[in-house]
């Protein structure tokens, strides 16, 4: 059943449905669990690009005004919604659209003309921030509210740090062996789960 919710690019609709919180109950041992946040990406790719298409026809700098209100209005959604309805707040797409839209922001605007060291301070600021996330957020913690800005934010830095070619940061990651595991990380994240629920 949960399968067939996965298909059809709502698979995050069916574990805010059908399965507890995401750290406990029936959601530990769903081996599809983690196709939740594939459906928010899918919902918000059908979605994104008609209210782009909308936006940019008041001019680039206001569709960045306006992408900038759709996250702002997302997010204090999304902190409201983690204390009064957790579930929602945690699989819904428009609870987590401003997470993405940080993204599509920096993608409309990229940062130019950053020195190298400014784009390896960037960088290193992100880098931290999202190592920051395996202490700071535990299990217990009120997710995503307002802790999700830590990983949201340090992922825009650190690509606004790979702006700059030279940049200590960008060399870093350019690393073969970091390159290896990107490579394989999007097929490490489907297996990985239901792997581990499998074999329990």
């Amino acid at each position: 059943e949960h399968g067939l919710w996965v298909l059809g690019f709502v698979s995050n609709g069916y574990a805010c449905t059908h399965l507890g919180g995401y750290w406990g109950g029936d959601a530990t041992s769903a081996p599809l669990l983690h196709t939740w946040s594939l459906a928010v990406e899918e919902q918000f790719y059908f979605v994104y690009p008609l209210v782009l298409v909308g936006l940019l026809r008041f001019g680039v700098a206001r569709t960045w005004i306006g992408l900038i209100g759709l996250a702002a209005a997302s997010w204090l959604a999304c902190w409201w919604a983690t204390s009064h309805a957790p579930k929602e707040a945690f699989y819904l797409p428009h609870l987590r659209m401003w997470e993405l839209l940080a993204g599509a922001g920096l993608a409309l605007r990229p940062v130019v003309g950053l020195s190298r060291r400014m784009s390896t301070a960037l960088g290193l600021f992100g880098t931290c921030a999202i190592l920051a996330c395996f202490w700071l957020i535990k299990e217990s913690s009120d997710f995503p509210g307002w802790m999700a800005l830590i990983p949201t934010v340090g992922t825009v830095l650190l690509l606004a740090g790979f702006s700059q070619p030279e940049s200590r940061v960008t060399k870093c990651f350019s690393h073969p062996a970091l390159v290896l595991v990107g490579k394989m990380s999007y097929s490490l994240y489907l297996w990985h789960w239901p792997a581990i629920v499998l074999t329990r």
